[in-house]
């Protein structure tokens, strides 16, 4: 391979799309949901895992006292990195 088509080869790289990321978001049902609604909602999760999206999964909280809930609305923050 000569210097130019290493140059050439180089620069088609760069200039290729990059692919975009894909975000799936999941809302996980209740915990008294019937199994089938569960079942689903599993394979939901393994599709969107087969297709390498990114995963949001919302979880109901029963709303608590605390200065992390306003308005109804309960934060669960937790320290993740994001896999690449």
């Amino acid at each position: 391979m000569s210097a130019l088509e290493r140059r050439l080869a180089r620069l088609e790289d760069v200039l290729q799309p990059k692919p975009r990321l894909s975000i799936c978001i999941l809302s996980e049902p209740p915990s008294d949901a019937l199994a089938g609604k569960w079942a689903e909602y599993r394979l939901q999760v393994d599709e969107a895992e087969a297709r390498g999206d990114f995963l949001i999964l919302l979880v109901p909280m029963t709303p608590t006292k605390s200065p992390r809930t306003e308005k109804g609305v309960t934060s669960a923050v937790r320290n993740w990195t994001p896999l690449r």
